[in-house]
């Protein structure tokens, strides 16, 4: 029984990202006895010794009791089938969004379990797994397909490990080098930005690019933002559920929204920002009146009868805006990217980026391709967050909309 230093190169932070710097790392090693045969448990990458010293505590005591060791063993043993079946009902459908489930459950049944499902839990080595992608791809099955399933795998790999089926995720050592067909990430700039804002006579279209450029909200976020969750006595809007992505062109009525991929946030308004919801909640107004709004869902961006607007039909009206003002071609989703961008070069602040968008600290860093420059908050600094938020938005803003701009 021992706990080992290791040094590595790129040492984990604590909020899972890479911080890119060298450290040192503990690894726990337990000697112990199953059914009269001498066995081996590891666990590898703690951060601090006393991190190592607690799980090394902790798993003595369980690897003394044979139920434990008999619950673990038959687990281990189980078909990947069963286990991702199982993992799918009961950890991924009920608590992660739809389109999550479904994109896990594709890969598994398409691909997994047709040709490692009969493989039992603890025989899986990382040799097995790089094999199963290379017969993919020699298959004709795409690079982006395949990092999908790799993807499925290492996450359910990783539920494995954290129940103590396995003693460790061999997904993660995958060694196939797949080339993606990534799109051309762009963003625009504040005087971009401000063009277009300039050149839209329409209200409800300059709604919609400020929620995507100067908030950051994703596509299905705007669609799905209801009038209930905007304004009130805190002047914010609380970005919490969005349009499921399984809504067809033909529905009229939501009878349940997704849940948010960010998992709910609350940013500030501004006062053009209000002013732009105003206008829109007085076009609702007026269609209620005349009898125009039929489906009354409460969406703040909606189609003239009140049903829900079909995202494509968004995609498509802001293609032809670009072409119209001579813009480069770009992704709606870009928009997003160019909030984080903008923000991030007029006042360089990770923390508060992360909280606008609904990112973590390290994936903001990520998404904007310095994770090595995050810099860490104090508990003074996250307790006045609210207030921070406003401050760079209105920095912000006031960039895109000109130096007059409040909050």
């Amino acid at each position: 029984m021992a706990i080992r230093e290791r040094d590595v190169k790129n040492k984990k932070t604590h909020f899972g990202g890479r911080s890119g710097q060298a450290g040192t790392v503990y690894d726990v090693n337990i000697k112990f006895k199953s059914e009269g045969r001498s066995r081996t448990y590891a666990k590898k990458g703690f951060l601090t010794m006393e991190d190592a010293l607690s799980h090394q505590h902790e798993m003595t005591i369980k690897l003394a009791d044979p139920d434990y060791l008999h619950r673990t063993a038959q687990q281990a043993k189980q078909p990947l089938s069963h286990f991702l079946l199982h993992w799918l009902d009961t950890h991924v459908k009920p608590y992660l969004r739809e389109s999550t489930y479904l994109g896990y459950r594709s890969h598994i049944n398409a691909h997994i379990i047709p040709q490692l499902g009969d493989t039992p839990l603890c025989e899986l080595t990382s040799t097995l797994i790089d094999e199963f992608y290379e017969e993919l791809r020699e298959n004709g099955i795409s690079d982006s397909t395949v990092q999908g399933v790799r993807s499925t795998m290492s996450t359910a790999l990783e539920y494995a490990t954290k129940k103590e089926y396995i003693p460790r995720n061999v997904a993660k050592s995958s060694c196939v080098v797949l080339v993606r067909n990534q799109p051309e990430l762009s963003s625009s700039d504040c005087k971009e930005l401000a063009y277009m804002m300039e050149s839209l006579l329409d209200a409800k279209w300059r709604l919609i690019l400020t929620l995507a450029g100067l908030y950051g909200l994703r596509m299905n976020e705007i669609l799905g933002l209801r009038w209930c969750h905007v304004g009130g006595d805190s002047e914010s809007i609380q970005v919490i559920e969005q349009l499921p992505r399984t809504v067809s062109a033909k529905v009229n009525i939501i009878e349940k929204m997704a849940p948010s991929k960010s998992k709910g946030r609350e940013i500030p308004l501004t006062k053009e920002t209000a002013m732009l919801f105003l206008t829109e909640y007085q076009s609702n107004h007026v269609g209620r009146a005349t009898g125009r709004l039929v489906y009354d869902n409460d969406l703040v961006i909606c189609r003239r009868d009140g049903g829900p607007e079909n995202p494509q039909r968004i995609l498509e009206e802001y293609h032809n805006i670009l072409t119209k003002l001579h813009l480069p071609k770009s992704r709606f989703h870009d928009l997003r990217r160019s909030a984080a961008t903008n923000i991030h070069n007029l006042t360089g602040d990770f923390f508060t980026i992360s909280q606008i968008l609904g990112h973590s600290v390290s994936g903001t860093a990520s998404l904007l391709g310095a994770p090595d420059a995050i810099q860490t908050s104090t508990d003074q600094y996250i307790s006045s967050q609210g207030n921070r938020m406003r401050e760079v938005l209105s920095t912000y803003h006031a960039a895109v909309l000109g130096d007059t701009y409040t909050l």
